[in-house]
């Protein structure tokens, strides 16, 4: 696309610029030349030199200085984020009946996933309708089943889902030490630490952002089984539109916490759903997708309350000795 673009490019810049002019209408190229000449041009007109000067301009450096502007254009094009692409690792669907509607699990790619439910219409019903749902493994199964109040009324209900992935239950332990989550050897520079900017929220406040290049190593940074896994998208942005595009993988550790290891690559993932995975072990590569403007490793370790995932402080085992908080612009390595 972008070639046949640069050749239409071409042939219009000739068409506009380089067709021969007339005593009565100079070409359009002259009169734009003419515009954006520079005034000490105009010192020089007169002599041979200057004349030579003025043809190189109009045609060689003005063409060229164009066509650089169009490709840069295009460029810019080629590189637009994608539109942004909702999470689907959880899905229901209802299923009418001849007097009652039942909501169903279509499927979920999460092992673990919290869910809620509500509803809303007109002459309806749902006493079995819990304020939490609770996922465990993904097999399709009834959910909730909304019948009408009144049988000889018509009826009808709406209903939206909120999950998040993970259950309740955990009992964090504050002094474990993790390891940092990339391949030995490796020291990367911390572009986000706790409670700043984006990371300020009940769930993000002890997330840590390491810049790391687009196909770095992602390792697992505690022992655990892999609970959710998402590689699909390519799509991000600087808007926060964006968060429903984020690839990642999800680890529950023995106290029932979850690590998560977001902005993983399109179809890099080393593990999948179920699977043990051990300290240091290469989980997956760092690629671009979800609210971000480049390539880097989203990590937080959080546990669930009711609908609320709630991100827990983490120590880190590094070159520096196992430090409690990382500071923000500082290179990390391990020991």
């Amino acid at each position: 696309m972008r070639t046949k673009a640069l050749l239409v490019s071409v042939v219009c810049l000739a068409f506009l610029f380089i067709q021969p002019a007339t005593a009565s209408q100079p070409s359009a190229f002259d009169f734009i030349a003419s515009l954006t000449s520079a005034r000490w041009m105009n010192h020089i007109a007169g002599s041979q030199s200057g004349y030579l000067v003025q043809q190189v301009y109009k045609q060689i450096c003005f063409p060229l200085f164009t066509l650089g502007f169009i490709y840069m254009g295009l460029k810019k094009i080629r590189r637009k984020p994608e539109s942004p692409s909702d999470d689907r690792s959880l899905e229901c669907e209802a299923v009418a009946g001849e007097n009652h509607v039942l909501l169903r699990l279509v499927h979920s790619k999460a092992l673990e996933a919290t869910m809620r439910v509500r509803f809303s219409g007109e002459n309806f019903n749902c006493d079995d309708n819990p304020e939490y749902i609770k996922i465990e493994g993904g097999e399709p199964r009834s959910l909730v089943t909304v019948l009408p109040l009144d049988g000889d009324k018509a009826w009808d209900c709406w209903y939206e889902t909120q999950w998040i992935i993970g259950v309740e239950g955990a009992d964090p332990n504050l002094d474990f030490t993790y390891s940092l989550p990339f391949a030995r050897g490796n020291s990367y520079r911390v572009t986000l630490a706790d409670h700043e900017k984006s990371h300020s929220s009940l769930e993000e406040q002890y997330a840590i952002d390491f810049a790391m290049p687009v196909n770095s190593v992602v390792c697992a940074a505690r022992s655990g089984v892999v609970v959710a896994v998402r590689d699909d998208s390519t799509a991000y942005g600087r808007s926060q539109s964006y968060n429903g595009s984020a690839n990642y993988i999800v680890v529950k550790h023995a106290d029932g916490t979850y690590a998560k290891y977001c902005h993983i690559k399109k179809a890099s993932a080393r593990v999948r759903v179920g699977d043990d995975v051990r300290r240091w072990q290469p989980i997956a590569r760092i690629g671009i997708n979800g609210y971000t403007n480049g390539p880097h490793l989203h990590f937080c370790v959080y546990h669930v309350e009711g609908m609320q995932r709630v991100s827990i402080p983490v120590k880190f085992n590094t070159a520096y000795g196992v430090l409690e908080r990382l500071s923000k612009n500082e290179f990390y390595s391990h020991v």
